[in-house]
Formats: structure tokens, sequence, C-alpha cells
């Protein structure tokens, strides 16, 4: 309260006096409303700082705030669980001009608040795409795996069968991965389609008779690495399978990463979902596949994570055939108003086919 603030406010310092004397001639309501009005709430003050940024170098505002301002539980270290009472929040809409029984109710057009509302709603508006048919997957290559083999390996395996036998669905496929593509069995596809760079660049290991994966970067190329940073990853596989919506251009995204890591990007993959962007991610090696690198990569947790994700389909196949048909079933649904996104566990455990 107000004499809390006259009290504590001056402190013990050199200009304690000063603080008191400025404070003193103040209202105990102007008192109040001064020291809760912090300058992050002043959007006028905001608009104005925003309008002197200088777009030549990085610019920090710093923002201070009051969290709750203007509820009665304002600045209180348990307000993050706190709810108003009913008598509250009928007090809040008064203050507010509000119908406490219509809370969403909608600004009159013709108030300032309403012709910014439209101005901003047109603003945001999308002109409608024309969208593009996907072309053809086939559900089945046609090839049907002996002796011994692992579901990983099968993946590289089946990207490539894709390019030949469905060349068109294929060039839609878009692979991204963290750091884990000579680990995850795509060195062939690598070889094939090529890395993706806006411009063409010099492979540096292109005379090792040694090196089997190839880094070809180019405009054309089909590949995107990331480097260590699945969040980033998951979160350029949501704009990527949002193409069909926003470009009218559907492409197939699929994102490979070990399998304990998913739980690094998970919430960003699962706002890509949600805002209507469908891909394929790849948790691979799975389960204790990895257990000689140690228990971090060890995944004993993400099965239900696919299972219980809305729209996505989780497959967990045991033979090579499975994964290939899986992940032309997945493919199948991607770049679509009516499509989903898949999660697909793979091993690295040998397996009779």
């Amino acid at each position: 309260d107000a004499e809390q603030v006259r009290g504590r406010l001056p402190g013990d310092g050199p200009d304690a006096a000063a603080i008191a004397s400025l404070i003193a001639g103040l209202d105990d309501d102007t008192l109040l409303r001064a020291i809760r009005n912090l300058g992050g709430h002043d959007l006028d003050a905001l608009r104005a700082a925003y309008g002197q940024i200088d777009d030549t170098r990085p610019t920090v505002i710093i923002a201070y705030t009051i969290k709750g301002r203007g509820l009665p539980t304002q600045g209180h270290p348990q307000n993050h669980s706190s709810l108003l009472t009913v008598e509250q929040y009928e007090q809040l809409a008064a203050e507010l001009g509000m119908d406490p029984v219509d809370p969403w109710a909608r600004f009159e057009p013709d108030s300032v608040a309403g012709r910014v509302c439209g101005a901003v709603a047109q603003w945001l508006q999308r002109d409608p795409v024309d969208l593009a048919t996907p072309p053809a997957v086939p559900a089945d290559i046609g090839r049907t795996p002996t002796g011994t083999s692992t579901t990983q390996a099968a993946l590289g395996r089946a990207l490539l069968d894709l390019s030949r036998e469905a060349p068109e669905a294929a060039k839609r496929v878009v692979t991204v991965s963290p750091d884990v593509s000579s680990t995850t069995n795509l060195a062939g596809w690598l070889n094939k389609v090529g890395v993706w760079s806006p411009n063409e660049r010099r492979n540096w290991f292109d005379d090792d008779a040694e090196t089997i994966m190839h880094w070809r970067e180019k405009p054309t190329g089909q590949h995107m690495e990331l480097g260590i940073a699945e969040t980033n990853l998951v979160g350029l596989m949501g704009e990527l399978g949002a193409a069909w919506s926003r470009w009218g251009q559907p492409l197939f995204p699929i994102g490979v990463m070990y399998d304990p890591f998913v739980e690094r990007a998970l919430e960003p993959w699962s706002y890509g979902i949600y805002a209507g962007g469908q891909s394929i991610l790849v948790g691979t090696p799975s389960g204790v596949t990895l257990a000689a690198e140690g228990g971090a990569h060890q995944s004993i947790k993400t099965p239900s994570i696919g299972l219980e994700q809305p729209g996505c389909v989780s497959y967990e196949p045991a033979f090579a055939i499975d994964v290939e048909w899986t992940l032309l079933d997945s493919i199948s649904r991607l770049g679509r108003p009516d499509g989903s996104s898949s999660y697909l566990r793979l091993s690295t455990r040998p397996v009779d086919q």
C-alpha cells in the first residue's frame, strides 16, 4: 500500500531525504499509479522508442513491466497460478468498460480500436493460392528385401528407389538433418540429389578416394544440414511442410535425427503440425541401439510421443519392407488439405528379412 511505499522507497542511501521529499507531495493514488506504471506499460513511449531505432545496428529496448498489472494480484510472487474471484472479474470488466457476460465482444467497427483491428486484419489477409496436386506416390516399389538388414538402412534405400520409380514425387522430397546424415544412412541419397546451397560451392573433399559420401552443394540440392540444432530443424520442417498452402506447391520434408533427441524439438514440431506444416520425422537409431555411445543416446520415452501427437501417424516398422510401405504411405499424405504428418522410429539392429 501507499504507506509501505513511502517508508521503503527512499531507502537509506544519501538521497533518501530527497526521494522522501519528492513523494511527500503526491497523494496515495498518484504515488501508487506512478510506481505501478513502469515504462513497459507506456505504449506511447514504446512506439516512440521503436520509431527511433536505427536499422543499421542492433537495438535493445528494455521494457520494465509488472506482472498482472491492474489486477488485485499484480506483482505478487504467486500470481502465476492465482485466479480472480467472480467479484474481482466483474470489477475488472467495469474498469475496462466491458460486459463480463460477453468478454469476447468485438470493438465497434467505426471506433478507433475497431478501425485499427480492421486495418491489421486486412494487412494479414493472404491472397488465395491455387493448390497444385501432389504427384502420385506408389504404394510399393516392387523390390523385396532379402538377407539381413536394419530399418535404418532401409530408409536410404527406399529414398533412392523412390527417385528411380517415381521421379516426380522424389523431386518434392527435401531431407533435413542436424549433423547425422552419414550415420543415418542418407549418404546414397545425398550423393544422388546433392546438398542445397544458394550458390554452387566447391567440394573440398572430392579428391579423397576413401570418401563415400560426396558433399556437393548446389541450388538444386534436396538435402539441408543444420548442425546440432534440432529445434531449428523442426522449424524448417514446419515451413517446408506448409509450402502447399502458402505457395501452392507441395514439398515432402523428411527430418532425420537421433531418436533420443526428438524431445529437444518436440514443442516447435508440434506447433508446426498445428500450423499446417505436414512433415515426416524419423527418429533413428531408436531404443537401445545407440547404447554404445552412452546412456544419453538411448531412447526409451519417445514411442508415446508419436502416438499422442494430434495430426500425426506413428510407425515403428520391424522389417525393411515395412519401412518402404510406411514411408511411401507417409509421403502420400503430405502437401494436401486432408494430409497429416508422420513419425517413424527406426533401428540399427540387424534383422533377418
